[in-house]
């Protein structure tokens, strides 16, 4: 009980601090509803746990494997380039959101893609593989359960704020959610291609 609960906390606290996933959650929730931002956050946590499974499986193998990273990195930093140019063409142009007509299906992709193409989550999944015994998958399983549960409550609390911020949706908010959110993720690409260079330097 007492790991179950721990990793949940963890698991708030990993989704807390500020990163591509909750910036363009805000932005998708404030300009298109509650629902697009719940199915991004619920499509990146798709990717946390492919990550997850991938570290507690096979961390040391993707540890090593510098080519492999190199290659997440630079489409996670090309991911978040589009990303970062459509949050600033929305700014430069913004319209009402019921005119856009974006699925919430494509949120929810896009939240998947993001979290795989963008692997900022992998040295946290590599350091808790290393923690967790490798000869013990009923307390890795608690541990992944736990840190899921928090983060879906996280979740939820995130689409809950992005709805309040809807209710006071106009267009000048939009501009400057979109503008914001243009300047974060580009923040995040150069942050990526500076860690992807180190590999390769």
């Amino acid at each position: 009980m007492e790991i179950l609960l721990s990793s949940a906390v963890f698991g708030i606290a990993y989704c807390l601090p500020p990163g591509p996933v909750n910036t363009e959650a805000l932005r998708l929730g404030v300009q298109h509803g509650p629902r697009h931002a719940w199915n991004l956050l619920v499509g990146s946590l798709a990717g946390d746990a492919l990550w997850a499974a991938v570290a507690l499986t096979a961390g040391s193998l993707l540890a090593s494997s510098v080519p492999l990273r190199i290659v997440l990195g630079v489409t996670g930093v090309a991911f978040l380039a589009v990303m970062a140019f459509s949050a600033g063409r929305a700014a430069l142009r913004p319209a009402p959101a019921a005119a856009l007509g974006v699925p919430p299906s494509r949120a929810l992709r896009t939240g998947a893609v993001l979290s795989v193409a963008t692997p900022l989550a992998l040295p946290f999944w590599l350091g808790v593989s290393a923690q967790l015994p490798a000869a013990d998958p009923v307390r890795s399983a608690v541990f992944f359960a736990g840190f899921l549960a928090g983060a879906v409550a996280y979740s939820a609390l995130w689409t809950l704020l992005t709805t309040a911020g809807a209710r006071l949706r106009s267009p000048g908010l939009l501009r400057a959610i979109n503008v914001t959110a243009s300047a974060a993720l580009s923040y995040f690409a150069v942050r990526l291609t500076l860690d992807t260079w180190s590999l390769v330097a």
